[in-house]
């Protein structure tokens, strides 16, 4: 018969399994009651006992991703976190969202169908997502902070080649001056 009682890690009390909880959340419940999980909370996660502040000298954070303890300048900075700094350090952050971006961009490009539509280039370093009806100033301008990551998953809920297409840089241009939405004298025909 499976164990329906457990001993509370806070104040000692027994607690009985409800028939709301699944297997998995009952192997992991440890408190009898949110109280007794906030006073663990309290003493464990929050403040300076938080894992990325413990033993750290003053000025100083952990990064759990590289493993070392860094000044605080090589944190960003982040509002919404209870110390205003990120999680990882400046480093880490910026390697795992370039792979993110990548990553992502890799994808709409297959969405796309992974070569030029007019010419069929398929060098994934010059090609391009272009605007179909020529509308990209207006949807970056409409939208202020349109991240690559946004604008990407944005590309990937709409229909292939509806709105998006995909161009290598010298159809991108061409298609440009032909529509003359270019801003440079010299380039016109």
């Amino acid at each position: 018969m499976k164990n329906l009682t457990k001993k509370c890690t806070i104040c000692g009390g027994r607690f009985v399994k409800k028939h709301a909880y699944s297997e998995a959340y009952w192997k992991k419940r440890k408190f009898c009651t949110n109280v007794c999980y906030g006073k663990w909370r309290a003493k464990n996660i929050v403040g300076e006992n938080h894992p990325t502040f413990r033993n750290n000298p003053k000025g100083k954070k952990y990064c759990p991703h590289c493993k070392r303890t860094l000044a605080i300048k090589h944190f960003f900075k982040n509002k919404g976190r209870r110390d205003g700094l990120s999680v990882l350090c400046r480093t880490d952050h910026m390697v795992i969202s370039n792979a993110v971006s990548r990553e992502l961009r890799n994808r709409v490009l297959e969405y796309l169908g992974g070569k030029c539509r007019k010419c069929g280039f398929s060098d994934r370093r010059a090609l391009q997502i272009d605007h179909v009806h020529s509308d990209g100033k207006t949807e970056r301008t409409g939208e202020k902070g349109l991240s690559p990551s946004r604008f990407y998953e944005r590309v990937l809920a709409t229909k292939p080649n509806t709105r998006y297409q995909l161009l290598c840089a010298n159809c991108n241009w061409i298609k440009r001056v032909e529509r003359k939405e270019h801003f440079h004298s010299a380039l016109a025909v």
